[in-house]
């Protein structure tokens, strides 16, 4: 898109852990901006669930929705193969026409590359009206519209069985919308709150609203979770927490460029600083780095790789001549970073080495649509 859109902020902090009563409880005054360990408390009972496995140097491949068509980025063989063509998106979805400068089509690809959400809508000057989200298959061959939608974040599941609709700003609505082959498109109303996110295996969601809580993602089984840390929630940025793939780590951004990271048992945080609003998080695949995609200035975005210690480890190179850049993802081996980076007068995917001096430069589109790649260890 030609224009950056910002996430909305929204002062809350909810951790990813049910943590027992604390003995001490960190100290919310004169936060440091180098590396603490926090004071240690009675230690939490070691979590019964097993993450799911992280694929390790799989297959080169991207899947990508770009100029209203599928496309498969091979790695290995540098070159586009167009999956699900221009005509039959435009087909399914008669709103979207790629002649046309004011439809626009955005999806959000399921993790294991099978099932995509497909957001469409109409732009009136700069706003985007008319808005539809549809949950398909990666063929186009089911296709559910999911009418509740009315706006908000949209979060696949790790096991790619499941969306968290985290809401919109104003409506605080939360929604499940399973991907389960025997109950495809089905909605589940969570509580209402001001944000809310996954655990780690996708089997819980943590909420919050006036106090954390945990509930299953059927709607069921709703506790209150201890959370001594929530008295520094004042300057959270409101979408940049994440959880690291194995469970044991939550990465928490804040407003003022404040990030930590904090155990699951919330018995231990390090905290560093990085220099501007933070908007998102992305964990490595093994869980032992974090891209932060940050605002550096009213104009400007960048994206550091923060080590566990909270400390900086690089500051990735923006494309030449580009001031904006959003974080989309890590290679499966997590040594690759690839994002998006807003040009004139369309959208490029670039793939940046850690280490390499700059970019390098996949593909590029002059249309509004370009969405976030996935990648893939396997094959669809």
């Amino acid at each position: 898109m030609k224009t950056r859109i910002l996430l909305p902020i929204i002062l809350v902090l909810f951790l990813m852990a049910c943590a027992p009563a604390q003995t001490s409880a960190p100290t919310a005054t004169s936060i440091p901006w180098t590396p603490t360990l926090s004071a240690t408390s009675t230690p939490a009972p070691t979590a019964t669930i097993t993450p799911i496995p992280t694929p390790i140097g799989g297959a080169p491949k991207m899947l990508i929705v770009a100029d209203n068509e599928l496309w498969r980025i091979n790695m290995d063989a540098p070159g586009m193969q167009v999956i699900i063509p221009r005509g039959q998106f435009e087909k399914k979805f008669p709103e979207v026409s790629a002649s046309s400068i004011n439809s626009y089509i955005s999806a959000v690809i399921s993790p294991d590359g099978k099932k995509i959400l497909l957001l469409t809508c109409t732009f009136f000057g700069f706003s985007c009206g008319n808005k539809k989200l549809y949950l398909s298959t990666v063929d186009l061959a089911t296709i559910v519209e999911i009418k509740s939608y009315s706006g908000g974040l949209l979060q696949w599941s790790p096991d790619s069985d499941k969306v968290l609709l985290q809401g919109s700003a104003n409506s605080m609505s939360k929604q499940i919308i399973s991907a389960n082959a025997s109950s495809f498109g089905a909605v589940t109303q969570l509580p209402k709150s001001s944000a809310a996110f996954w655990s780690f295996d996708g089997a819980n969601v943590y909420y919050y609203n006036n106090g954390l809580y945990i509930i299953k993602s059927d709607g069921t089984g709703q506790q209150t979770v201890k959370c001594d840390l929530c008295s520094m929630a004042g300057n959270l940025s409101s979408y940049a927490i994440a959880a690291s793939p194995d469970g044991q780590r939550i990465a928490i951004g804040y407003k003022d460029g404040t990030l930590i990271i904090t155990s699951a048992d919330l018995s231990t945080f390090k905290m560093g600083l990085v220099g501007g609003y933070i908007n998102q998080l992305h964990w490595s695949p093994d869980s032992q780095k974090v891209a932060v995609d940050i605002n550096t200035g009213s104009n400007q975005t960048d994206i550091f790789v923060v080590g566990l210690e909270g400390s900086i480890i690089e500051k990735l190179p923006r494309p030449e001549g580009i001031n904006y850049i959003n974080t989309c993802g890590w290679s499966p081996d997590s040594r690759q970073i690839d994002y998006l980076a807003i040009l004139e007068p369309g959208n490029a995917l670039y793939l940046q080495g850690l280490g390499q001096e700059k970019p390098t430069l996949l593909t590029s589109v002059k249309t509004n649509s370009m969405s976030c790649p996935v990648w893939l260890s396997i094959q669809p």
